[in-house]
């Protein structure tokens, strides 16, 4: 059998990935489907200090772009609201996360940190874009 990957019938424990890395829950969670696209540590002062180092999330479904903090040592969510168990139960929830949102009607298929410290997002289908996300002045 060649090296990789296979399924047996024999099961396996999920938490062990042969040796590899070991399972964690999840951090956050929809429980409506955004279909996720894009996630980015966001490393710029562009957006004022209140935006760096945190997460941006773009999602297929609605076409937005989320805004997460982190705390400190950057290794867990600060949530605050109905969100501070974690999970999104409806798009209300999500509404104070909400970065960008209505990015062309199929969805955002990318999201990178250009060169010049700005967000772009790549938009797909028929009409597909790229658009550059500048701060309002």
């Amino acid at each position: 059998m060649p090296n990789g990957y296979h399924f047996t019938e024999i099961p396996q424990d999920p938490a062990d990935f042969n040796g590899l890395g070991n399972y964690s829950t999840p951090e956050f969670t929809w429980n409506q489907t955004v279909g996720a696209t894009a996630l980015k540590f966001f490393d710029s002062n562009k957006y004022g200090s209140n935006f760096n180092n945190d997460i941006f999330v773009a999602t297929f479904k609605g076409g937005n772009i989320y805004h997460f903090d982190l705390n400190k040592d950057r290794n867990q969510l600060l949530l605050k609201g109905p969100l501070t168990d974690n999970v999104a139960n409806n798009d209300e929830e999500m509404n104070n996360a909400i970065l960008a949102q209505d990015f062309g009607p199929n969805g955002i298929s990318d999201l990178e940190v250009g060169p010049d410290g700005y967000l772009y997002v790549l938009t797909y289908g028929q009409n597909a874009a790229i658009y550059r996300i500048v701060p309002n002045e």
